[in-house]
């Protein structure tokens, strides 16, 4: 588990990701910075963030310099599911979780966080048990990538990113909310240049 995706409907085990390692294209997150969503400081202290799955830090590398953030990965140990955070309490939590595990990180990081923002699938929309068991409830805000973003793709340093079949984008829960959730849109087209991850790869050493 960590910063990226679960391909397990497409991918056969044996070729997929180790642990469904996926990365989070750098642009996602300075796009998510924009939004001006997470203070940098909360009742005069430095804002709390924790990372449950950041992998190579492809998110949470950009909130260092400024925040107070905590950094897990199942790659280096740290299995979020399974550890106890009785005891711990955080402002926010951040995430790109894997798709196949994403209900679990999400109830988990309500728990321990006033605010979850995580990248998820618009298609978990359309499944009758998530609306059932409370998984959107304080969900407060969608912020929809108005490409289909593939995930397979490394991190590219300017933040380009490829071009897959996945709608997805920012989900934010906030512990005091309790209206509707407001739909929105984030505008990703410059950095939709990579195309498909295939033609790519061809060309590419990853």
């Amino acid at each position: 588990m960590a910063g990226g995706k679960a391909y397990a409907n497409r991918k056969r085990e044996e070729i997929r990701n180790k642990n469904d390692f996926y990365e989070t294209p750098f642009s996602l997150t300075w796009e998510l910075q924009k939004l001006n969503i997470i203070p940098k400081e909360i009742n005069g202290h430095k804002t709390t963030i924790l990372d449950p799955c950041c992998g190579k830090y492809a998110i949470s590398k950009w909130f260092r310099e400024d925040y107070d953030i905590t950094e897990k990965s199942l790659e280096y140990g740290n299995d979020f599911l399974t550890e106890d955070y009785s005891d711990k309490h955080y402002d926010f939590v951040i995430m790109n979780p894997p798709f196949d595990l994403w209900d679990n990180f999400i109830y988990k990081s309500k728990d321990i966080a006033d605010v979850v923002i995580s990248i998820g699938k618009t298609d978990y929309f359309s499944c009758y048990q998530r609306l059932q068991n409370g998984i959107w409830k304080n969900l407060k805000a969608i912020y929809i990538f108005n490409r289909k973003v593939d995930y397979q793709f490394p991190t590219i340093e300017n933040g380009d990113l490829g071009v897959g079949n996945l709608t997805s984008g920012w989900f934010v829960w906030d512990k005091n909310y309790d209206g509707k959730p407001e739909l929105n849109f984030i505008d990703i087209q410059k950095y939709a240049n990579l195309g498909g991850f295939d033609s790519w790869s061809k060309k590419n050493t990853i």
